[in-house]
């Protein structure tokens, strides 16, 4: 089993969102704001540990008290200025980022989870099923976002990445 902890994975989910993000124009202030959320993303995570997803999604009430928990324990351990650097950071996102360092967050877990079971090891096999489900169900939901880079609007729609990591995901288990 390879282990990944949580640094390792935002550098993945930073390095995929900016990639993401440069397939459809390098626009300054908006490479700005998700390279900064995909560093925060998961910032509870440094200090209480990762909460399998699988797990904590299992239960929309289960992952509100995680969620919150995470929270209040990360804001009791560290300082007042990395809480004021995150909430800055947070204050700044919008759907779109949130929206591309998820599916980047995404494509982390798809990178762990393939080569885990490339190497035999089939304790993936419920969260490879789990990720087909969440992305089944993204790209079903609202999938086109405008974003303006300075005057000039982009559109760009998320579902053929959503499906094509869902059906590669399909295909490694089949």
């Amino acid at each position: 089993m390879i282990h990944e902890n949580v640094p390792t994975h935002t550098f993945w989910v930073s390095y995929y969102a900016m990639s993401f993000q440069m397939q459809h124009g390098w626009c300054h202030s908006v490479m700005n704001k998700i390279m900064m959320y995909s560093l925060v993303h998961d910032i509870t995570e440094s200090v209480t540990g990762d909460v399998v997803r699988t797990f904590k999604h299992s239960n929309k009430k289960l992952n509100r008290v995680i969620s919150k928990n995470e929270s209040k324990h990360f804001k009791s351990s560290v300082s007042d200025l990395s809480n004021a650097v995150v909430e800055e950071v947070m204050s700044r996102v919008d759907k779109y980022t949130k929206a591309v360092v998820k599916l980047a967050d995404f494509m982390s877990i798809y990178k762990y989870l393939s080569t885990e079971y490339e190497m035999g090891n089939r304790v993936v096999v419920p969260f490879i099923k789990k990720a087909i489900e969440d992305l089944d169900k993204m790209s079903k939901g609202d999938t086109s976002y405008i974003f303006k880079c300075g005057d000039k609007p982009v559109v760009v729609n998320l579902k053929p990445e959503y499906e094509e990591m869902r059906d590669m995901l399909k295909e490694l288990i089949q």
